[in-house]
């Protein structure tokens, strides 16, 4: 490569810029907080009259799951990067799931979601306190977060809930009364859990909808 060849090289490398990093990059790394993952996490399925739940777990419930198979159960928690180990659940979890069974409103036992970032964790909360029974509509979940105009935001956030049922993201329709999606296995499933639960869930021409 001849001197005026290295120059002109020289001067096209200077040229280039480092791509630029958005001011709040840095902030909304730090509200996914890291949690390595590793080894194995256990799980145990119970039968609840809306079909299996399927639920991970170590000192706190990481995944759960309504319905369908534990190959595709097992294939989420190798997603997470642990290894699947069925095992025999502790009795207080045992306990807070009969006792979600026998009509509680809310799943008394330890929920980790280190792993979500804040937002979504906030709307987890709010979304835990409505009592069984009852619906709240994306909206009003979102004013009470104090994020009036995230009432989009609050549907995906709850439409990536890690734990369905456990944490009942079914008790959250749209504001029409349609139910939505469900995290849990679709309208259908919701519908089914909302009736279980005491709700009239009607079919209309907008899909299931709360009388």
């Amino acid at each position: 490569m001849s001197g005026s060849d290295t120059d002109v090289l020289h001067a096209l490398i200077g040229a280039l810029e480092a791509p630029s990093v958005k001011a709040d990059f840095v902030g909304r790394a730090l509200e996914r907080p890291f949690k390595p993952a590793g080894g194995r996490l256990r799980y145990a399925e119970f039968l609840l009259p809306v079909g299996t739940l399927f639920v991970a777990f170590d000192d706190a419930v990481l995944l759960s799951q309504v319905g369908g198979h534990g190959i595709n159960f097992e294939g989420r928690i190798l997603d997470m990067g642990y290894q699947p180990s069925r095992a025999d659940a502790p009795v207080a979890l045992r306990t807070a799931i009969h006792a979600l069974v026998e009509g509680g409103s809310r799943f008394d036992y330890p929920v980790d979601t280190g792993r979500l970032g804040k937002f979504q964790r906030r709307v987890l909360d709010a979304t835990r306190a409505i009592p069984r029974g009852q619906v709240r509509s994306y909206s009003a979940v979102a004013v009470q977060i104090g994020a009036p105009a995230a009432a989009r935001a609050v549907g995906t956030a709850l439409a990536r809930n890690p734990v369905p049922i456990l944490i009942p993201c079914h008790r959250v329709v749209r504001t029409d009364r349609v139910l939505g999606e469900y995290s849990g296995g679709g309208s259908e499933v919701k519908a089914r859990i909302l009736r279980w639960e005491g709700i009239d869930v009607r079919v209309q021409r907008a899909g299931f909808v709360i009388a």
